[in-house]
């Protein structure tokens, strides 16, 4: 099966923007400005485009509970069928959100996950982690920390041609991910791969997570916003002060 069908096109439009805010005064202890930025699985992406729900709004909800004494914004900047790899526009998108940014407002964590669409426009597995890389860089620079994801899989599987080698090139990336990238200071990484997989679950729950064999359903975008969430506060929890 070919991977060109499920994935979303390059979308020209504004990427999805939607903003999770505390509504009380900020607390004593310093706010928590959280941009989750990438493609269509952070846009929240299912039913062929025509419902988006970011996982941002489940992992907003599960972190004012875990930092109850502090002002948290979780931003979303998702942007369905865009690649990490020139001609996409991860690049310029990352460089306006921090050019733009409030001085006196700066992002404290980026949650990053990208490369699906670089996969499936057979960009090399070369120039999809340089461009992690240099992605990266950008938060890094401006003293944020960084949580980034692995690639998750998708139901197209074949032991040969396209498919194997976007099996082999996702493999290796997320290798690279956990290997390298996580190990860079300020970066810790969220196994996406291994929290959502595809061809492990049951029937049952690929029925429930799964909506086109590539994007997640509704209640797939409410789970990975619950275990990002969770892999959030295992690394950052005790120095933030999470409540039990």
């Amino acid at each position: 099966m070919s991977l060109s069908n499920p994935v979303t096109p390059l979308n020209t439009n504004t990427p999805i923007t939607p903003i999770y805010s505390t509504s009380t005064a900020p607390a004593p202890n310093s706010p928590l400005r959280i941009l989750c930025f990438g493609d269509s699985l952070t846009e929240g992406y299912s039913r062929y485009g025509t419902l988006m729900t970011p996982y941002s709004r489940t992992l907003f909800q599960h972190l004012t509970a875990c930092f109850p004494d502090r002002k948290i914004t979780v931003y979303t900047d998702g942007l369905s069928g865009d690649l990490v790899v020139p001609p996409g526009r991860f690049l310029r998108r990352m460089e306006k959100r921090f050019s733009q940014a409030d001085p006196d407002e700066p992002y404290t964590h980026v949650l990053f996950l990208g490369g699906t669409n670089d996969l499936d426009w057979g960009k090399t597995t070369a120039n999809i982690i340089a461009a992690l890389h240099t992605l990266l860089d950008i938060p890094l620079a401006h003293g944020c920390k960084v949580l980034l994801f692995t690639i998750p899989e998708c139901r197209a599987k074949a032991a040969q041609g396209k498919v194997a080698q976007v099996n082999v090139a996702r493999d290796e990336i997320n290798s690279h991910i956990k290997l390298e990238l996580g190990r860079r200071e300020q970066v810790e990484v969220f196994d996406l791969r291994n929290v959502m997989p595809y061809h492990t679950m049951s029937a049952r729950d690929v029925s429930e997570f799964w909506d086109d064999g590539v994007h997640f359903t509704v209640a797939g975008y409410r789970k990975v916003g619950e275990e990002a969430a969770r892999r959030f506060v295992e690394v950052w929890g005790e120095e933030l002060g999470a409540v039990a």
